[in-house]
């Protein structure tokens, strides 16, 4: 990736605070037209769940910045057993798609093609 923005912060199951972080991929124009503001695809990786990391989005991410032109995030979310940790797995997908709608004008992101 190529940045990480920390979109929420969670207690684990451990009781300890945790950053929730998307990966992030940026179109080969971003840094060149800085008045530009880009769609966004927003990857949430499969495994039941229960297991997957942000890493698996790389080859999706990487295709959408280059052929697309399009910011690609990859979502990190809480993984568990049983109804509560799909519950939550929901619930951080939901907080990372507001936390790029609210900050779709500082990301420079088109906030009407996420």
């Amino acid at each position: 990736p190529d940045d990480k923005w920390t979109y929420k912060n969670v207690v684990d199951k451990e009781g300890k605070m945790r950053k929730l972080t998307m990966d992030v991929y940026y179109p080969t124009k971003y840094f060149s037209d800085p008045n530009s503001a880009y769609p966004v695809v927003v990857y949430f990786h499969g495994g039941g769940w229960i297991s997957g990391t942000t890493a698996i989005g790389w080859g999706h991410c990487s295709h959408y910045r280059s052929v697309h032109n399009a910011i690609c995030v990859s979502v990190d979310y809480r993984l568990g057993d049983g109804l509560d940790g799909i519950v939550q797995s929901i619930v951080d997908a939901k907080a990372a798609i507001r936390y790029l709608r609210h900050n779709s004008e500082s990301l420079r992101i088109d906030s009407n093609r996420i």
